[in-house]
């Protein structure tokens, strides 16, 4: 960057700060939208704001940078949103009702939820999956799917058939784990 193109970010960092508290969709506690991240991506977008100016154009640099900014923020915004719509936690309910609990409660004799990592319940799943055939065997696979970020209606693209039957083998299988005994063993092993 010039000296001119560094002067013009650091006289306008209180576009940055204005912009994401007050139009970017700032999120405290959901990762990728907190303060923190919002201001570093609208910095990098007000730098390349500065870099690319042409003062012939006719639009005031502040006009400019703050459009560079918004459009630089919704982009992120979109994409963390993206990423977490994707996700799956461990924490989360298995259907859309509470009345399936959440998919840690499908792990019979799990006590603490800091004593395995995701990595680790996948794991115990894929050995758990190998003792079943059938329904059950493509619940687990499902559920793990699942874990992984995959939507029914993906994991019913995979399999080739529609996402409802999904949610029926995640119930038969968490029915199953419930009361697999060989499951609390590797649990506790």
């Amino acid at each position: 960057m010039t000296e001119i193109e560094k002067k013009l970010v650091i006289d306008h960092l209180y576009l940055v700060k204005n912009l994401v508290l007050y139009h970017s969709g700032y999120q405290k506690g959901t990762v990728g939208l907190e303060y923190e991240d919002l201001y570093q991506t609208g910095c990098i977008a007000l730098c390349r704001a500065a870099t690319s100016y042409h003062a012939g154009r006719g639009a005031s640099f502040e006009t400019y940078a703050t459009r560079v900014i918004r459009n630089k923020l919704r982009d992120h915004r979109r994409h963390f949103s993206y990423i977490q719509s994707r996700l799956c936690y461990l924490d989360a309910p298995v259907s859309h009702t509470d009345e399936d609990g959440t998919y840690l409660e499908l792990l019979p004799g799990f006590g603490e939820p800091a004593s395995y990592s995701e990595t680790d319940l996948l794991d115990i799943l894929g050995r758990a999956k190998d003792s079943y055939t059938g329904i059950t065997r493509k619940g687990i696979e499902a559920i793990e799917l699942k874990c992984r970020g995959y939507s029914n209606t993906e994991i019913a693209n995979i399999y080739k058939v529609k996402s409802n039957h999904i949610a029926a083998w995640i119930s038969r299988a968490r029915n199953r784990l419930k009361t697999d005994e060989r499951l609390a063993d590797l649990l506790c092993s």
